[in-house]
């Protein structure tokens, strides 16, 4: 058990944490709403989603530790696959200028529908993967707060208008004559694979909640073997 003093600091650096991330979720959804560069825009979705572990950690709680866990996995599949599906377009254009993707969506179907898998992913639309991990965090944040677990939602709305504008861009914009449009198979089989992973994960969500994330979070949190592993060390080393 922890001492009151250690207790009321612990307490206040939980604060600390949650707040910087719903900070940091907030700040990162509002960013990407202004943002020319496709990269740039990436990049403040992934400080939106780490506002998101902060937050989760800082809830120093078990379900809020799974939430954190599994979403830092589902996010890595899905970034992974945003970022190479946008790679495809830079290829193509040469550029990472939203405005210069104009009317690529069309042209390039795979790289656009990896795309769309990516983004919905992202803002958290079943089945995909990354739903499931924002609905443990939203349901681990609502244990400590409803306005919390409401960050959630208003940063993952702000963040869809900012991923509708980029495929307004591609898909209703006016194309560029000349471009080399062919899709790069090697990026583009790699893409189909993580869309592929995307889905699978989450229609299998709940059996690698129970067998692979459960238990991981609780020998995370079993803080007595580690304490009994540091004593029995150190018993055998003073003898």
């Amino acid at each position: 058990q922890l001492t009151p003093e250690l207790a009321h600091v612990v307490s206040m650096l939980s604060t600390i944490v949650i707040v910087l991330g719903a900070v940091s979720a907030l700040f990162g959804a509002l960013m990407m709403n202004v943002q020319r560069d496709v990269k740039k825009l990436i990049a403040y979705s992934t400080i939106m989603h780490m506002g998101y572990l902060f937050m989760a950690v800082g809830l120093g709680t078990q379900l809020g530790l799974q939430a954190a866990l599994f979403h830092i996995i589902n996010h890595a599949i899905a970034k992974a696959l945003l970022f190479l599906a946008a790679g495809i377009f830079i290829h193509a254009v040469g550029s990472r200028n939203i405005e210069d993707l104009s009317g690529l969506g069309r042209r390039m179907p795979i790289a656009t529908f990896s795309l769309a898998i990516a983004t919905l992913s992202l803002v958290g639309i079943p089945p995909l993967n990354v739903f499931f991990s924002k609905l443990l965090l939203f349901n681990a944040l609502m244990e400590k707060s409803f306005g919390l677990a409401l960050i959630i939602v208003i940063s993952s709305a702000i963040a869809l208008i900012a991923y509708m504008r980029v495929f307004y861009v591609i898909w209703l914009g006016k194309p560029k004559e000349g471009l080399e449009t062919k899709e790069p198979l090697s990026m583009s089989l790699v893409c189909l694979l993580l869309a592929l992973i995307c889905l699978a994960v989450g229609l299998i969500a709940p059996i690698i909640l129970d067998k692979l994330i459960a238990p991981a979070v609780a020998q995370t949190m079993d803080y007595n073997s580690y304490i009994n592993a540091v004593l029995s060390l150190a018993s055998k080393a003073l003898h």
